[in-house]
């Protein structure tokens, strides 16, 4: 899971499952290095899915009802970021490429999904905020510039709509 304020891509929490007990490594290293589950892949940001039907709202978002054709919807693709690896100072993996099978990150997936909560603004992810350092104390890190305006305000204002469900916090 990546929970993001989608305003200014603040990154609040990640989670990436199975886990370990980091206090275990230097006795079971060589069991953790070769358990077929990966318990080491931060898969918010190393692992890829295909995204299937979670397109649609993308698509909508950019004027269509339903699936576009393959160029249009590879052109959406590139202004949501997914042919780029996210610039994050952490690994990640390596980005799609047009032509081949899509394949995406959580990571991605957050980013994409918070143009629809910012007015169809993607913005760029941030891990910290600031820093502490020992000479200067704490030193506000420069906010990253939004990479652009991807869909228009009205379409992603109208899908979010179609996407909220009474009672429930998806896209207050």
């Amino acid at each position: 899971i990546v929970l993001i304020n989608a305003a200014c891509g603040e990154i609040l929490a990640m989670a990436s499952h199975p886990t370990l007990d980091p206090n275990q490594l230097d006795t079971q290293a060589s069991t953790v290095l070769q358990d077929p589950n990966s318990p080491l892949l931060n898969r918010t940001a190393q692992g890829l899915y295909p995204p299937g039907e979670a397109l649609l709202p993308f698509f909508q978002a950019a004027g269509y009802g339903s699936w576009p054709p393959q160029s249009i919807a590879e052109q959406i693709y590139t202004d949501l970021g997914f042919y780029l690896n996210p610039e994050l100072g952490l690994p990640v993996a390596a980005a799609s490429t047009q032509g081949s099978a899509l394949r995406i990150s959580p990571l991605q997936m957050v980013l994409a999904a918070a143009t629809l909560s910012n007015d169809g603004t993607l913005p760029s992810p941030r891990l910290a905020m600031a820093v502490d350092t020992p000479m200067q104390g704490w030193v506000i890190l420069p906010a990253p510039s939004n990479t652009g305006i991807i869909f228009p305000s009205a379409n992603t204002g109208d899908t979010t709509h179609a996407l909220m469900v009474n009672s429930l916090p998806f896209w207050q």
